[in-house]
């Protein structure tokens, strides 16, 4: 494990178990071959056909063909992900599969970034794996029985691309630490201008990380107040212009003042406080069950602090009897695979992350005492300022899950950069310390290798364990996806019956309408009306009491009465998760009223929606004279 004298810790290494290897030579080779397996046992079935993903094909699908968002479609994000999709349906055509190979060159590049960063702050055995846990763990993993939590196909793609810009606006920044340019630190500010277009927990993580980061490196560089004034100019100056474009295009479409503020709306809803109230919001955060999490994640770290105990133990006493020879490392190798093999079922794989927040925390105060007490050499410098950014970024993106810190759900975005730090922690700040104290890293080395290659290939196996019954097909062409299979998901007396009936829905759509007739669809099956290729005559594709929390019912029912679609499809959805659970009952009455006022029945598929009988959708045509009520 090769390190150069300007890591954090400082000693050199007097033994290395990796020596022999040459990981520059097979990470490519490990790297690709573990990007195509992922692909390969995923393809298809990144996403849920109901739940999130509809809106993200839907709506670039509809600004394509002339739509503007936020003025004929309701969105509570940033822009800049549906208008980059938009731009490939342009050029392409719609597609699920034209987002997937596009957002898979992303995690390419990505990966590739990943790699060069963690290879060049530590050491080419930490590029490797640092690599390999995202490709296999976040970029295309699956641990839910709801999809869409991947870079592929994701819930709500801005905030992998907020990630993705952070990375490359973070690798920039450390261009500029080396090479202070003014072209780059333009870069630099132009990503974070679209990053604020994104999500705002990468907004803020990204703008705290490198903002900080910048004024470090105006210390760093000695720069005049004339210089310093003059660079905040050009990093102001880039960060703008992607919000200037996107308000003189909406400007274009709507009045000057709903142009100024709909592209930042997203920062706004963020602190809306009805929100944390939310069963759904207190769960993801942690917050619903405080004291609970708490204690799981010192647990956890007490955890950690034991191992690190029996490591540092069985280190000594190795050294002692062997000193630096190779002899030991393979019979450890052995031992620590034959006890992750043995404890497989009772190790709580989800829950080992919890501590990184605090890990993080202290792995910063160690920067921050070092920078303030030791002097260091500018190279030492750039190095330390590099990973405090890093780490920095990490940290500040933990904080919507601080309490409650895993890989899946929100997690395979936000805790990816952490992920990442603590296995540079592994594998190679903590064989330093021991190389410190005991003068051989080889107990530690071989544990966090082991340790990280059985985590990840456990991952990779709970993703897979899920992949594989999703084999029902849905759609066709480009648009092609996979659902839970009937009975590899159900039984034979309860089959999971959704992908069933929402082809059916599709073939009726087909055969019943109209070329020009539409449908709206409500509270929220977007995918319909895209796979159908039919609009959405209604403001909005997703109407869950999060959306309407927002935005209000009544310019959505306005919009309904205006349009009067010749079709509304009630479909069913539990939305117990953010407070109420079915349209029409339990939120949204207003608006069910009108439709059942205005609408009759015209088929049934499966069960009668928000019966809580199971799934079911209803197709209802317009009257002949609706009422305005």
């Amino acid at each position: 494990m090769p390190v150069d004298s300007t890591s954090i810790t400082e000693p050199p290494l007097t033994a290395d178990p990796f020596k022999n290897f040459n990981f520059d030579r097979w990470s490519p080779i490990l790297l690709v071959l573990a990007l195509l397996v992922m692909i390969a046992i995923s393809w298809g079935k990144w996403i849920d056909i109901l739940v999130d993903f509809g809106l993200q094909v839907y709506t670039p699908w509809q600004l394509s063909l002339g739509q503007v968002l936020y003025k004929d479609i309701i969105h509570i994000h940033g822009p800049l992900s549906f208008y980059i999709h938009s731009l490939l349906f342009m050029v392409f055509g719609p597609g699920i599969s034209v987002l997937a190979w596009f957002n898979i060159g992303l995690i390419i590049i990505l990966a590739f970034i990943i790699h060069h960063l963690f290879r060049k702050l530590y050491d080419p055995l930490t590029g490797l794996l640092a690599t390999l846990s995202f490709i296999v763990i976040f970029a295309f993993g699956n641990y839910l029985q709801v999809g869409n939590y991947n870079f592929v196909c994701a819930y709500e793609y801005t905030l992998p691309h907020g990630v993705f810009l952070s990375f490359v606006a973070i690798h920039q920044f450390i261009n500029y630490l080396r090479s202070p340019r003014s072209l780059t630190l333009f870069g630099i500010g132009f990503l974070s201008g679209l990053i604020l277009l994104t999500k705002p927990e990468a907004f803020l993580a990204e703008i705290t990380a490198v903002g900080i980061g910048l004024l470090l490196a105006l210390q760093l560089h000695e720069t005049s107040l004339k210089s310093s004034l003059q660079r905040v100019l050009i990093f102001f100056s880039a960060f703008i212009i992607p919000s200037l474009i996107f308000i003189f295009y909406f400007s274009l479409h709507m009045p000057i003042e709903q142009a100024l503020e709909s592209p930042f709306n997203h920062l706004i809803y963020t602190f809306n406080s009805e929100v944390k109230t939310l069963p759904f919001y207190k769960a993801i955060t942690g917050t619903g069950f405080f004291w609970r999490n708490l204690s799981y994640m010192f647990i956890a770290l007490g955890g950690y602090l034991f191992i690190y105990m029996v490591l540092k133990f069985l280190n000594k006493g190795i050294v002692s009897r062997y000193g630096n020879t190779q002899t030991p490392y393979w019979v450890c190798f052995s031992g620590f695979s034959a006890l992750f093999i043995i404890f497989r079922d009772t190790i709580p794989w989800m829950d080992l992350m919890r501590p990184l927040p605090l890990i993080l925390t202290t792995y910063m105060g160690v920067f921050i005492y070092r920078w303030v007490n030791h002097s260091q050499t500018p190279q030492v410098k750039i190095r330390q300022i590099s990973i405090f950014v890093l780490t920095l970024f990490s940290l500040v993106l933990l904080l919507k899950i601080f309490l409650s810190v895993s890989v899946q759900h929100y997690g395979f975005a936000l805790t990816l950069p952490s992920f990442l730090i603590f296995v540079a922690l592994i594998m190679h700040e903590l064989p330093l310390l021991f190389t410190k104290s005991q003068g051989s890293p080889m107990v530690p080395s071989i544990f966090g290798l082991v340790f990280l290659l059985i985590y990840t290939g456990m991952m990779g196996w709970l993703s897979f364990k899920l992949y594989r019954i999703k084999d029902f097909p849905i759609g066709k062409g480009r648009d092609r996806v996979y659902d839970f299979s009937p009975y590899r998901m159900g039984t034979p007396s309860n089959p999971h019956i959704r992908g069933i009936l929402f082809n059916h829905a599709l073939e009726w759509i087909d055969r019943e309408l109209g070329p020009e007739e539409k449908f709206a669809t409500f509270p929220a099956a977007p995918m319909l009306n895209y796979m159908a290729r039919r609009g959405n005559p209604a403001l909005t594709g997703l109407l869950n009491p999060h959306v309407l929390m927002l935005t209000g019912e009544s310019s959505i029912l306005k919009s309904l009465k205006e349009h009067n679609p010749d079709y509304i499809m009630l479909v069913d959805q539990d939305f117990a998760h953010l407070g109420a659970r079915y349209f029409g009952i339990d939120y949204a009455r207003t608006t069910f009223e009108w439709i059942l006022q205005n609408y009759k029945v015209e088929h049934q598929i499966g069960a009668r929606p928000f019966s809580n009988q199971g799934f079911g959708i209803q197709i209802r045509k317009r009257k002949s004279l609706p009422s305005d009520q």
